[in-house]
């Protein structure tokens, strides 16, 4: 079943030729599997966890790639939600160095990707970042820029938690 899951996210997963890369994502791709087990003890509830895997599409410098059309409305948007997702990490960061004191809300409406992952972000989880970036000269920038991300993203102080059911 996960295969024939995985082979349909593959399938409409959206690939496109740039100046850059020959096979550029053109989205990002999110898939949540929920994960449910038995009550830990007769008469409890059971417990659910959910594993969200996300590829985030790489931001693109629109000069650099020569895209046009749907291609470059297509980078617009990841650019878009990507920095939509920065924001939101940096002001989930801000939040835990902040006094308790009425914390300003998060921005999680300002884009599809950040509502989805909000569960995620909000602390109770734990996560990992992986950074694939290209040893390259000419991708310098890019680099950079995706390792100065993952470095925001090590200030966030997410913890497991466990909810009990009412």
């Amino acid at each position: 079943r996960l295969k024939r899951v995985l082979g349909v996210c593959h399938r409409r997963r959206k690939v496109a030729s740039t100046r850059l890369n020959e096979a550029s994502s053109r989205a990002h791709v999110m898939i949540t599997f929920h994960v449910t087990g038995p009550a830990p003890r007769a008469g409890g509830a059971g417990r659910e966890s959910r594993l969200h895997v996300v590829d985030l599409a790489g931001a693109e410098r629109v000069k650099k790639s020569g895209v046009q059309g749907e291609e470059l409305r297509n980078a617009a948007g990841i650019n878009l939600s990507l920095f939509h997702l920065a924001q939101l990490v940096r002001a989930s960061a801000a939040r835990g160095e902040a006094p308790p004191a009425a914390p300003a809300p998060l921005p999680y409406k300002s884009d599809v990707l950040c509502r989805a992952l909000s569960p995620a972000l909000q602390g109770g989880c734990r996560a990992l970042l992986l950074a694939t970036v290209s040893p390259a000269h000419r991708h310098a920038r890019e680099t950079l820029s995706t390792l100065l991300f993952a470095q925001s993203c090590t200030a966030l102080q997410p913890q497991a938690v466990t909810v009990a059911a009412m």
